[in-house]
């Protein structure tokens, strides 16, 4: 990764990593192993150019629900990780 600017682990063992920059507004995910290793990178949100306004996203909070919180242009961005055995969704992030 270029330019990680957050970092968080959730209550399920998964390794979240933002990566924002003037042009990409992108976070991914891991999952960690019992061993200590991390398993392949997906991403897990991109919101690169769908959001507008002053200022850029910055860092990661992650809650005790596993809500994942960062700044963004106008407020907060808040999506949460939703998974099962075979799908993973997120619910709408939005601005507050």
């Amino acid at each position: 990764m270029e330019q990680p600017n957050g970092i968080g682990i959730t209550s399920e063992n998964k390794l979240i990593v933002s990566q924002t920059n003037e042009t990409d507004w992108q976070w991914f995910e891991w999952d960690i192993h019992q061993n200590g290793t991390i398993g392949q990178k997906r991403e897990l949100l991109n919101v690169s150019g769908l959001i507008s306004g002053n200022g850029l996203p910055d860092g990661l909070d992650i809650d005790q629900d596993d809500n994942i919180w960062a700044s963004a242009p106008g407020g907060l961005l808040i999506f949460r990780l939703i998974s099962n055995p075979s799908t993973l969704t997120l619910t709408l992030p939005y601005l507050c």
